[in-house]
């Protein structure tokens, strides 16, 4: 037995149509605020308003975004994976992130298949409309899963170039330059964040709509199921749905956040020094630079476009409480 709520309906016609995306912006906020004062609820509205068309115009382009960062990536895996390049573990690692930020990305891809589909398809058998929402929520699962795996990839990329710096002249340190570190740093990663990836596939599950009858010809199918959290995700006042965002908010979210920032600051310290001392660092000062201008780009970007989402995740749980409590 499922457990869903009608908050939680997602239909396959979402793919064929920006309807839903649009209805967006002619949403009012005012009733996700009934219980808050009204200079506040005003306030929040406006940035709501304000923010919405931005989204809205992200939305609307993020499969050519998609499609590019795909293309740039499958690139750059290519080259880095040659063999003159598989030398050092900064190399290897940076292919894994761009494989992870591939699979990530495909998400949107698929997306754009299964609309392409049901342009072509809009009346199939019940059992393909359970293979699409089937495949949404593996493609969800390992989109969200490669996202984690890229950020801890990414700010290895930090800690490592950091330790071999600041200790040029240890055998110890040295060690992680090489490409044998790079292979067991990117399997632990990808087997610590699976977990997290197989605890969100089982909580995400499909309940069936037993008032769906069949299409015919050119009909549009009826939506045979919606998608829910299953009982084991919301057991117990939803404790594993508030563990597991509150986790992912904090492991994959804000951890990194912080430890970007910091380990980039600590990098290009560390640099200057070496520069300033002239000792041998293994690499030339252009690649020195051209790694921390890097290094410095991926923290800015990752700040920007992570840190947000660590807000919502870690507020996640407190929204679902106040949910229950009557917020919307």
């Amino acid at each position: 037995m499922i457990q869903w709520e009608q908050r939680t309906k997602v239909s396959v016609d979402t793919f064929t149509t920006a309807s839903s995306h649009t209805a967006l912006m002619e949403t009012s906020c005012e009733p996700f605020f009934p219980n808050v004062k009204k200079s506040t609820a005003k306030l929040l509205c406006s940035i709501f308003n304000w923010f919405t068309p931005f989204v809205q115009f992200c939305v609307d382009r993020e499969r050519y975004v998609s499609t590019l960062v795909v293309i740039m990536n499958i690139l750059h895996f290519i080259i880095l994976t040659k063999k003159s390049m598989r030398t050092t573990s900064i190399n290897l690692i940076m292919a894994a992130v761009a494989l992870s930020d591939i699979c990530s990305q495909s998400y949107i891809l698929h997306h754009e298949i299964i609309r392409i589909f049901i342009y072509f398809y809009p009346c199939y058998s019940k059992a393909t409309y359970y293979n699409i929402f089937l495949l949404e929520n593996i493609m969800n699962t390992l989109r969200n899963f490669t996202r984690r795996c890229s950020t801890w990839l990414s700010l290895s990329i930090a800690v490592i170039r950091t330790l071999v710096i600041r200790n040029p002249m240890n055998p110890k340190y040295e060690k992680l330059s090489k490409p044998k570190t790079a292979f067991t740093l990117i399997l632990v990663i990808y087997a610590l964040c699976f977990p997290l990836a197989v605890v969100e596939y089982l909580g995400n599950w499909l309940v069936e709509n037993v008032d769906a009858t069949e299409c015919r010809d050119n009909e549009t199918t009826s939506v045979y199921y919606y998608s829910g959290y299953s009982d084991w995700f919301t057991d117990n006042d939803y404790m594993v749905y508030k563990l597991f965002y509150g986790t992912e908010g904090v492991v994959s979210k804000l951890f990194p956040c912080i430890l970007f920032p910091i380990f980039t600051t600590l990098l290009i310290i560390e640099i200057r020094k070496a520069e300033k001392s002239r000792q041998n660092l293994f690499v030339s000062k252009s690649e020195s630079r051209n790694t921390t201008k890097l290094i410095f780009y991926l923290t800015l970007t990752f700040f920007i476009g992570e840190f947000p989402m660590a807000l919502f995740y870690g507020l996640n749980p407190v929204l679902l409480m106040l949910n229950e409590e009557g917020f919307q």
